[in-house]
């Protein structure tokens, strides 16, 4: 016992702030009072900052307020419980990093950018609450300055629509700040109307430019009150009901629609518009939608309600989003099928659930919940109706009238967010990355078993908000180790069949198409790390071949290099990464006595290099039998820098490509309908010495 307890005591004086990320995550944790933060390594990004405290009252419109630490200061050097944030850079080197008391495990796998990635992300967004709480002119150049850091945090985790308001006050005045239209609309006394769309572009313009979109979603023709507003010839201000279904409903909209259509064609905005209504009647919505097929067809249809689409009466809703409590097993049967069909389904919360949420007073648990949640349930994302809608001091006091404390901004006006929005882009970065696991089907059955743990029955009763376990877990699965040690067999692969074709150390077994297939080629590969590496010789630029410096351009020309053995009926595994610009592949059933146009080829590129637009049908694709036949077009292949999975099955004539576990093409070497792609081919007049292509029996790899 006297030995062991200087041991525990040098354990614990030891430790660091433990966290793992992909390559092009972001990771935030909060940091212990005695933890520092030293430099941050190459490929690693960090920052920290303190966390200041915001007062609430603990109930709508009530008198007892309580404190909470959570608007985030990045940069501050105050005392006050800190939080660290690290950015693992997409081309970060797989490892373990300690700089200081932080130890981050950077994971061999890659997170898209957010504006790839396919969590369908939707906070309103509030343009006059950043005009009044900065003391601005609405879409001045000042009020344009002071929101494009708001929304580009808001891009940052992967938002996908820009919120615009048609009409004054769509929802009433249910916050601080109103919302005003972005069109001005005139009734001349001849009863013609007349639309100025000259903010409307000028405010989607700069939302865009700021990383928001692509979609534009436009409240509303349905307005709480129904109420609507114009100009007349004179300038004054005109105000009247236009309730779906009545005759002043079909006059005002559908002139409106006629413009704003022509208007949205003309600037190829038009597929990206979305007439967004929120909690409406289906009465409502089916008069609203009768009107909008009648005059913009092909415009699309936006709802946030409680029933699930199919009770709409056959009414097709692009994209639909169900308030969490009315989420279940019939709703979400919908799902698949709407996906399929190009919809988009979310769920949103608001004023309500009590929990799971994101209020002040919801535990920071709640708020990974709900960024998690639509990836175990299966849906495409989250709504929230609002991302800064702030009250009247919002970095003082996060209270506001009838709604629960901090329901109306994840985001604080100077642009520090709150922990609550970090917690959620949190569970919306792993909610990601468990999405992409299963569409390249890895961990099919723990990703499963871990999604049925998301129980929203059960969210919806759990007092204390503690998910810290399930937190852990889902971390722990999703940065897991990707793969088994590479370059070596398992006891099972052995006694499968499997030979190591490559020994992840020296060139052994492989030889040179430039040495006459005699011996390993003396430059133009690399081995190191277990990798395998093809050097350049030349590069593609503005799609032509230019020379390399010398000195770089020596290293490479090593050429092709090929299995010293032949084979016949094989499966070949293995793992590529590519780099930008890269157009490569492996060949099979090569013979060196015909080299010209004989063998075939699982093609491996950059889909950005030129010669991937060429051929037919993409054939020229990753995946593809290359310029014969084009890889299945919902093939994942993982973005550059990350590691795929290619396998080739040859059993007699039949051939199958697979990539990442999925099957994206089978042929017959020597049919009919191969030779027919042969004869359409670029190899249709290469010399093949008498041996028709596809149809050698055995060959090099």
């Amino acid at each position: 016992k006297k030995l062991l307890l200087p041991l525990c005591c040098a354990a614990l004086s030891a430790s660091a702030l433990e966290l793992a990320a992909w390559r092009g995550e972001t990771v935030t944790a909060r940091l212990a009072a005695s933890e520092k933060v030293g430099k941050a390594p190459a490929g690693l990004t960090v920052k920290t900052g303190v966390l200041q405290d915001v007062k609430y009252v603990k109930k709508p419109k009530g008198q007892e307020y309580a404190v909470a630490a959570d608007r985030v200061l990045w940069g501050a050097k105050m005392d006050g419980p800190r939080v660290v944030s690290v950015a693992v850079a997409a081309d970060a080197k797989p490892g373990t990093y300690k700089f200081g008391d932080v130890q981050v495990r950077v994971v061999d796998r890659v997170l898209p950018p957010a504006k790839e990635w396919k969590y369908y992300l939707d906070l309103w967004q509030h343009p006059w609450a950043v005009a009044r709480a900065t003391g601005t002119w609405p879409f001045s150049k000042a009020h344009y300055d002071a929101m494009r850091p708001l929304w580009k945090t808001l891009a940052a985790a992967g938002q996908k629509t820009l919120t615009v308001t048609l009409v004054d006050l769509p929802w009433n005045h249910q916050c601080h700040d109103g919302y005003h239209p972005m069109v001005k609309t005139t009734r001349k006394a001849d009863g013609t109307w007349v639309y100025d769309f000259e903010l409307f572009d000028e405010y989607v313009n700069f939302g865009r430019s700021c990383g928001l979109g692509p979609h534009i979603a436009c409240y509303t023709m349905c307005p709480w009150g129904y109420k609507v507003s114009w100009l007349d010839e004179a300038g004054k201000m005109q105000k009247a009901e236009a309730k779906p279904g009545t005759p002043f409903f079909a006059e005002y909209w559908g002139s409106f629609l006629r413009a704003f259509s022509s208007h949205l064609k003309a600037l190829g905005w038009y597929q990206d518009v979305y007439i967004s209504l929120d909690e409406r009647s289906p009465e409502d919505l089916r008069n609203t939608v009768a009107l909008l097929r009648a005059k913009a067809p092909g415009l699309k249809i936006a709802m946030a309600g409680n029933r699930k689409p199919s009770d709409f009466n056959g009414i097709a809703i692009d994209s639909y989003s169900q308030s969490l409590g009315h989420v279940n097993a019939p709703f979400l049967a919908e799902v698949p099928q709407r996906r399929k069909e190009g919809k988009v389904t979310t769920y949103y919360v608001c004023c309500g659930p009590n929990r799971p949420n994101t209020f002040m007073d919801s535990p920071l648990d709640e708020a990974f919940w709900c960024g998690f949640f639509p990836a175990a349930a299966g849906l495409d994302g989250l709504l929230r109706w609002a991302y800064n809608s702030w009250p009247a001091d919002a970095c003082a006091d996060a209270s506001y009238g009838n709604w629960r404390s901090g329901d109306t901004f994840l985001v604080y006006p100077d642009g520090s967010p709150s922990l609550r929005f970090l917690a959620l882009l949190d569970g919306i970065q792993q909610a990601e990355k468990f999405n992409l696991l299963k569409a390249r089907g890895e961990k099919a059955a723990e990703l499963a078993a871990l999604a049925a743990k998301y129980d929203l029955k059960a969210a919806l009763g759990n007092v204390s908000g503690d998910y810290s376990a399930l937190i852990r877990e889902t971390k722990a699965l999703l940065n897991g180790d990707c793969d088994a040690k590479p370059n070596t067999l398992s006891a099972a692969e052995k006694a499968a069949g499997w030979r190591l074709l490559w020994d992840g150390k020296t060139l052994d077994g492989w030889v040179g198409v430039k040495t006459g297939c005699k011996t390993p080629p003396a430059k133009g590969w690399v081995i190191e790390d277990g990798v395998l590496t093809v050097l350049p010789c030349k590069a593609i630029q503005d799609g032509k071949w230019v020379n390399l410096p010398p000195e770089q351009a020596a290293r490479g020309g090593g050429g092709d290099i090929v299995t010293a053995k032949e084979y016949r009926d094989f499966e070949l595994q293995l793992d590529f990464r590519l780099t930008k610009g890269a157009n490569s592949g492996i060949k099979y059933f090569f013979r060196p006595d015909c080299n010209k146009g004989t063998c075939e080829e699982y093609q491996i590129l950059d889909e950005a290099h030129p010669d991937a637009a060429k051929g037919r049908d993409g054939n020229r694709r990753v995946a593809s039998l290359y310029d014969l036949m084009p890889a299945h077009a919902e093939k994942v292949v993982k973005p550059l820098g990350e590691w795929n999975t290619a396998r080739i099955v040859s059993k007699g004539r039949h051939v199958e490509h697979w990539l990442n576990g999925v099957k994206v093409l089978a042929y017959e070497r020597g049919s009919e309908a191969f030779r027919k792609l042969v004869a359409e081919s670029k190899y249709a007049t290469w010399g093949t010495d008498g041996r028709r292509r596809g149809e050698l029996e055995t060959g090099r790899i």
